[in-house]
């Protein structure tokens, strides 16, 4: 299994590479994952102890690639899956698959590609999306998360795309309804752009001007935390908005929050959105983001903004509403782990066991 990178990252793709690589290996399968990060690299999430881990050693993985960066991946790249002849090779996002599937042309070694994001992403990256249709024409199968994600890829490639959702690693524990509240609003997601912290914490400015006590708790690292550490202060939100950070075992969030707001500009697959639904915690997100709308179900496990993702006003409207609203976040929350239950590791784990074993056989 190929990756970018994996040493300490803490993306959903990441994890969900973790998560697949163990299951395959405790089924009696040889799994060894490989990323660009040096040797002795240690991954974020755990992995099942017989899986081998090889960084290949160069530059710092997350560092942007050079046009020299990429033509070194493929080689060393070739070289190591020639030297381990694997029956497949599964590489996961747009970053490394397309090294991977260029360091295999000329070899017989089956290529299973594994996309985590929208069309969205590449508005402004028209290199990049062609490295992915490239990358995508020159595998056996590539996976991609939902139905309208295939739907969006050029009706050529369609063919080579299968449908396979992400597993949700399903809360051990419900919040209960009727339980007594912390005033505490969660967010759990990379400090990013694409996951509109900013509105988030603007629309905040509104809700703690009618209740002062209220806290929304954000975990997550990223290029935008000191941008935002300035807008908590600039906002005078210093006793309501909190930057946590990351935390391994997020379901303890869980039970120290009321409900989960998810205001991303756009997702493939809302994978800690999923996880909170999964615990009974209401959920907040916009109407029309792929990934989020497909898991809150509006007025049934919690509120979807029908205005554009940029509106924090709007936003604010819908978290007023639901801190408001008892008898309505009683039900959002008896109805939300309902929603996850097709997402559970079993049967999206047995899609992947499909998936391979086809790939495996052409």
């Amino acid at each position: 299994m190929i990756i970018k990178h994996l040493d300490q990252a803490k993306g959903g793709a990441e994890k969900i590479l973790c998560q697949v690589a163990s299951h395959f290996a405790t089924n009696g399968h040889s799994v060894s994952i490989c990323s660009f990060d040096r040797s002795g690299f240690k991954p974020y999430y755990q992995i099942e102890e017989r899986i081998e881990l090889i960084g290949l050693g160069e530059e710092k993985a997350d560092k942007k690639t050079s046009p020299l960066i990429f033509v070194k991946r493929i080689f060393s790249l070739r070289a190591f899956i020639l030297n381990y002849n694997p029956q497949i090779v599964i590489s996961f996002m747009h970053s490394s698959m397309a090294i991977t599937s260029l360091s295999l042309i000329g070899t017989k070694i089956p290529m299973l590609g594994s996309e985590h994001i929208v069309r969205e992403h590449y508005r402004n990256k028209p290199i990049q999306y062609l490295m992915l249709l490239l990358s995508v024409f020159l595998s056996k199968k590539t996976t991609v998360i939902s139905e309208s994600i295939k739907q969006s890829f050029p009706e050529f490639l369609r063919n080579k795309l299968a449908v396979v959702s992400n597993p949700v690693q399903l809360c051990p524990f419900q919040v209960y309804p009727g339980r007594k509240k912390n005033n505490v609003l969660l967010n759990i997601a990379r400090l990013d752009p694409q996951k509109n912290h900013m509105g988030l914490i603007k629309a905040m400015r509104i809700v703690a001007n009618k209740f002062p006590s209220i806290q929304l708790q954000i975990y997550g690292e990223g290029p935008l935390h000191e941008q935002l550490l300035n807008l908590i202060n600039e906002l005078q939100l210093g006793k309501n908005v909190f930057l946590m950070g990351t935390r391994k075992n997020i379901y303890e969030t869980f039970l120290m929050s009321d409900f989960y707001i998810f205001p991303s500009h756009y997702e493939s697959f809302g994978l800690s959105l999923a996880e909170a639904l999964s615990a009974g915690l209401p959920a907040i997100g916009f109407k029309g983001v792929e990934g989020v709308d497909g898991l809150i179900k509006d007025q049934f496990n919690g509120l979807l903004v029908k205005e554009s993702s940029n509106n924090y006003h709007a936003l604010a409207v819908s978290i007023l509403e639901l801190i408001e609203n008892k008898s309505d976040y009683d039900q959002f929350s008896r109805n939300a782990s309902f929603t996850v239950q097709e997402f559970t590791e079993k049967k999206i784990m047995a899609k992947w066991d499909h998936v391979v074993t086809c790939v495996a056989q052409i």
